[in-house]
């Protein structure tokens, strides 16, 4: 009878020795778990970012790696962009500067500090590319290539001298449509951005809306036909100041000379970059209806100012340099 408790405490010995065996082996599983998903992946198109969140996305292709379009907003924010501040702007006439209208203006602040019947509507030519660029830049995808076909050519005018079946990126559209006007490349972005030429030109006018440009209004992208396409002074302002919001664009208008396709070499049709002390763009225009016509950027020490020529009589960079100058001075000095 004194036998029976060695065999219970034996039991209990070994019932203790499987439990620490278990939870020894469980333990060890656990590690070399943990071990594994600590390990790079290999093979896949995403890594995990240990430590740092959730895993990120790695892209294997160009188009991905671009930041995404700047310009896209709410319709809420581009219901309300901030207006024009006119208030003490100077209506001071210029010796030598003569145009229908025209306006300068702080790209920062809005404010006004010069104008000149900046609210009369009035043609406005290749200055419609301005409008193009903004609408046309919110797609994005700025190394995709479109092959050109031959029904999206033939516009005539300022060009960029595509071929048919040719291969260009949307980032090279851009760039043609602001530094040499290319009527083309307006007409291949409306195009490819909207399906055809017609449904841009409504986002353009919606665009226009949404910027709260009432005396605005566009019938094509480009710019060569002024039959139902105008703006002001003003509302140009406020397209110019958008644009220099986007880094791409912004850029772009800035760009001096830019390699192009069949061996040529772009030239950028605003003189200003080459002659005016911090000069940053924008575009320049001309139609028979519309006269010349300039939006022209400037930055020095640290501020931006906008200048607008519609329907200039006489060189209209040798004016844009005079009202620049002019506000500059004016501005440090109030």
């Amino acid at each position: 009878m004194w036998a029976a408790p060695p065999r219970r405490r034996g039991w209990v010995r070994q019932l203790v020795r499987l439990v620490s065996l278990l939870a020894l082996l469980a333990a060890l599983g656990g590690a070399a778990f943990v071990a594994w998903q600590l390990q790079p992946l290999k093979g896949r198109t995403a890594q995990a970012d240990v430590g740092r969140g959730p895993a990120t996305i790695v892209s294997t292709t160009t188009e991905q790696q671009e930041p995404p379009p700047t310009t896209t907003t709410t319709p809420e924010t581009e219901a309300r962009p901030p207006a024009l501040d006119t208030e003490g702007a100077s209506r001071k006439r210029f010796r030598g500067v003569r145009m229908a209208a025209g306006i300068v203006i702080d790209a920062r602040t809005g404010r006004v500090v010069w104008a000149l019947n900046e609210r009369r509507a009035m043609p406005i030519a290749s200055l419609t590319k301005v409008m193009t660029a903004l609408e046309a830049v919110r797609g994005g995808r700025y190394s995709h290539v479109v092959t050109v076909p031959k029904r999206w050519l033939g516009i005539g005018g300022s060009s960029l001298y595509m071929r048919p079946g040719q291969k260009i990126t949307v980032r090279k559209l851009l760039t043609g449509l602001l530094m040499v006007s290319g009527n083309d490349a307006a007409n291949v972005l409306a195009t490819m951005r909207a399906g055809s030429v017609k449904s841009f030109v409504t986002r353009m006018n919606q665009r226009a809306e949404q910027l709260g440009l009432t005396s605005t209004t566009f019938s094509n992208p480009s710019g060569l036909t002024d039959r139902g396409n105008h703006s002001t002074a003003a509302d140009m302002a406020v397209m110019v100041r958008e644009l220099l919001r986007d880094p791409l664009l912004a850029a772009i208008v800035r760009t001096k000379t830019e390699k192009a396709p069949h061996n040529v070499t772009w030239v950028n049709h605003n003189k200003l970059l080459f002659r005016y002390d911090g000069a940053v763009g924008v575009k320049t225009g001309y139609t028979d209806l519309s006269g010349p016509c300039l939006a022209a950027a400037a930055r020095r020490n640290g501020r931006t100012l906008i200048a607008i020529l519609l329907n200039a009589r006489g060189n209209e960079f040798d004016m844009a340099e005079q009202m620049l100058d002019w506000s500059f001075t004016r501005g440090a000095k109030s």
